[in-house]
């Protein structure tokens, strides 16, 4: 290895270590801090498809980003070399599967915009699926060219490393970032057709809806493109530079998402001055788009 070389690793590694501290930090103070109100909420409800993707990316979220910090502390003992391989395979799958399955509750709440367009709804479903299967084949080609190098244990940055090298690693983002593009497109067009009736005293609901989602978007995209840029800029060794804080953000933001939605309706009447998801049944007859109505009217029995 050159001397070049070295110094990157070692400034990757280095930085890596801070941002996937602040991830486990981030995921960890967000799960004990919210733990409370989803036991109020979520746990308590119906077990549905929505509430099954949400309690598997609070589960796996903390686990898998802990786990991938712990590889790149170097306070510990040093990891033996026959675990370097599957401990990165798995952290890799589990952040594939928690940020998919946090995809999941966002295109949910897609569908129930669109529910009353059957081919927008199938389309919708399989572009999910179609951009799940495509980052799995380009994660596992990757995979199978990275262990085609040995892989070793570095006394020097206390991390399990590889001289190898793939052009495949950056790809595996490009697929999330069109279905994200995707997704707040259809949200933004059917924001601009309800713009009429959007009100934060008469539908909180969908003020809420939608604001999230934009705010959720523009984080999740900037973290993406950021993440493409450095795997497309660097070596190999900046893989983990931004993979935890980015899988971090990602469900942190997903899952607030929903359970602000789960909280306004489930809420307490006295604890606001905004009226509830029942009161905006009034959409049904007030000239609101027949899909925005039926999604309320989904809402006022939410599917968690």
């Amino acid at each position: 290895m050159s001397a070049s070389n070295l110094a990157a690793l070692i400034t990757d590694i280095h930085t890596s270590r801070f941002t996937s501290g602040a991830a486990a930090t981030l995921a960890l103070y967000d799960w004990f801090l919210v733990f409370g109100q989803e036991s109020e909420t979520v746990y308590r409800s119906q077990w549905t498809l929505a509430k099954c993707l949400f309690c598997f990316v609070r589960l796996i979220t903390p686990i898998g980003v802990v786990l991938g910090t712990i590889q790149l502390i170097d306070f510990r003992p040093a990891l033996p070399k026959e675990r370097c391989s599957p401990s990165s395979i798995f952290v890799t799958f589990a952040m594939l599967t928690s940020i998919f399955a946090a995809y999941g509750l966002f295109t949910l709440r897609l569908l129930g915009l669109y529910k009353n367009q059957k081919y927008m709804v199938w389309f919708i479903t399989a572009f999910y699926f179609a951009t799940y299967a495509a980052t799995c084949g380009v994660t596992i080609a990757s995979t199978i060219v990275i262990s085609r190098f040995p892989i070793y244990y570095s006394d020097l940055v206390h991390v399990c490393t590889t001289l190898g090298t793939t052009h495949l690693v950056a790809p595996v983002w490009y697929a999330p970032l069109a279905y994200e593009v995707f997704i707040f497109s259809l949200t933004a067009y059917h924001a601009w057709r309800d713009a009429k009736v959007i009100s934060g005293d008469s539908t909180p609901f969908l003020v809420v809806f939608y604001r999230d989602g934009f705010i959720a978007f523009f984080i999740m995209t900037g973290m993406r493109i950021w993440n493409i840029w450095v795997y497309t800029s660097g070596p190999l060794s900046s893989l983990y530079v931004g993979t935890m804080l980015m899988w971090a953000i990602s469900t942190v933001l997903t899952t607030r998402v929903y359970m602000n939605l789960v909280w306004l309706v489930h809420r307490p009447p006295q604890a606001t001055d905004i009226g509830t998801t029942a009161d905006i049944v009034f959409a049904r007859g007030t000239g609101v788009t027949s899909g925005v109505a039926e999604s309320i009217a989904m809402h006022e029995t939410p599917p968690l």
